[in-house]
């Protein structure tokens, strides 16, 4: 699995979009770029905070407004599949409309939904429906950052920007699970405020994110809306598990394809599809981030249930672990033009490994267990994402980088929201009619029932993860690359 160099032209300090000629936006100024891309990643980093703080106590928050265990569930399985979602359509429509208006579109839903849900959150739908739309509107900025990076940038600048992307995924990740901790024994509703720190970016991504269009002259809405309609049915399969659900993806999924081979300008072509690298970098995706919103809570069941701590005391024990996380992301960058791509991909996958299955075999000897193999794990995840992100794109012509990039993120999220609902699931059932609860002592037989049923669940995300490994393997021996 090798890292192919997407070409850019760079001169006097502009640099012209890959894949030739992009209407409108002309030539881009990298300084604008830059410029941008901070701003971008904070609106990115203060949505990722609140996703990753509400996945940390949906439990809480499920019982403040009266809702069952599997209820609660929602509030974060919902916004997780929106996020799927919309990361795609996102990425794919910045291939023919303005990155402009699309983060206009952005901020304005994430400051309604913010302000929104700290007003009015006393039921268990106000509280998903903000929560969605908080979700469906910090994406704009991630999207939009990933497709400006992608497009404008060259290899060598494009791999440090990815990474830095991935740095500010994990603090913020860490921030959100620190501020859940301790606004759980507050207000949670607080978290729902700390994205209106966005509008503060307002002026100067005005002045520097491109304004024109991206070449194309109409947007594909039936495609949009038909892929949509598919995938929001088989992301909330998962989660309700009605079987209609399933067969209504299906049949959606199956127009859609009859609609691309016909219709005169659909925004996806059966040929994206034919990519066989694609593919295989794409399931790399869907593997690995399969497990990625699941630890959060898992760690925090783990230290409630079997520890008898609370959630601030565990995100302070999962603290290091996301500065590790964050530390190992800014540098990937070097780390791929240093090792490449597959080196690092398997260092990933090995840390992974190591800090699942070994807390899975240590998680009976107290909470320093947790907080030594979640740096193991936090870290692998850190190290993962610039080479399988940037292997992703480099499979696919610069004219197709949004939709790359949409694919990339819909795999990530997607994949994730599937997971966290089936793991967060068996999370709930363990210990589940015991009448445990957090400060009630545990007799040995209850403990040794707990740990074993959190083990358990700990091998199946660690056996996930060596597939992620074979496949890595396999795949780059078939391309017969090192690189």
């Amino acid at each position: 699995m090798h890292m192919t160099q997407i070409d850019s032209t760079m001169a006097a300090g502009t640099v012209t979009p890959e894949g030739g000629d992009k209407g409108s936006q002309g030539s881009v100024s990298e300084k604008a770029v830059a410029a941008s891309l901070v701003p971008l990643l904070i609106i990115f980093m203060l949505g990722t905070l609140c996703l990753q703080g509400f996945n940390l106590v949906a439990v809480r928050v499920g019982a403040d407004v009266q809702a069952s265990g599997s209820q609660a569930t929602l509030i974060t399985a919902l916004p997780a599949a929106a996020l799927g979602i919309v990361c795609f359509i996102y990425g794919s429509l910045s291939d023919f409309v303005s990155l402009r208006k699309l983060m206009w579109w952005g901020i304005g839903i994430l400051l309604a939904g913010s302000a929104g849900g700290f007003l009015f959150h006393g039921s268990l739908a106000l509280v998903i429906i903000f929560r969605i739309l908080q979700t469906v509107g910090y994406q704009a900025a991630g999207s939009v950052y990933m497709v400006m990076a992608s497009r404008f940038l060259a290899p060598k600048k494009k791999v440090f920007y990815l990474g830095l992307y991935t740095a500010g995924y994990q603090v913020a990740a860490a921030l959100g699970i620190l501020s859940a901790g301790f606004l759980s024994e507050v207000q949670w509703s607080y978290l729902f405020l700390i994205p209106l720190a966005s509008a503060a970016f307002i002026p100067v991504l005005a002045r520097n994110i491109p304004e024109g269009d991206a070449g194309h002259t109409s947007v594909d809405v039936a495609g949009f809306g038909i892929i949509g309609a598919a995938l929001t049915l088989l992301i909330l399969f998962f989660s309700q598990l009605a079987w209609w659900m399933l067969g209504a993806s299906a049949v959606f999924f199956a127009v859609f394809a009859v609609y691309i081979h016909y219709a005169s300008a659909p925004f996806i072509t059966p040929g994206f599809f034919h990519n066989i690298r694609w593919l295989k970098a794409i399931s790399l995706i869907v593997v690995f981030y399969s497990v990625n919103f699941a630890a959060a809570p898992l760690y925090n069941a783990v230290g409630e249930k079997l520890y008898g701590i609370t959630s601030a005391t565990v995100s302070l024990l999962i603290l290091p672990a996301f500065i590790c996380a964050a530390v190992i992301a800014t540098f990937s960058g070097s780390l791929i033009n240093r090792w490449g791509s597959r080196a690092c991909l398997i260092a990933a996958a090995v840390l992974m490994i190591l800090g699942t299955g070994g807390y899975a075999l240590t998680l009976r000897y107290g909470a320093a267990a947790l907080s030594v193999t979640a740096v193991l794990f936090y870290t692998g995840m850190g190290l993962i994402f610039s080479p399988i992100y940037n292997n992703s794109l480099s499979t696919l012509p610069g004219s197709e980088t949004g939709r790359g990039v949409g694919m990339n993120d819909l795999a990530m999220q997607g994949s994730a929201a599937v997971g966290v609902t089936i793991l967060g699931g068996l999370i709930s059932s363990v210990g589940a009619g015991a009448g445990i609860s957090y400060g009630k002592a545990l007799a040995p037989a209850q403990a040794a029932l707990l740990a074993s049923g959190y083990s358990q669940i700990l091998w199946i995300i660690t056996g996930i993860e060596a597939l992620g490994l074979v496949l890595v393997l396999v795949f780059s021996r078939a391309s017969g690359s090192r690189g």
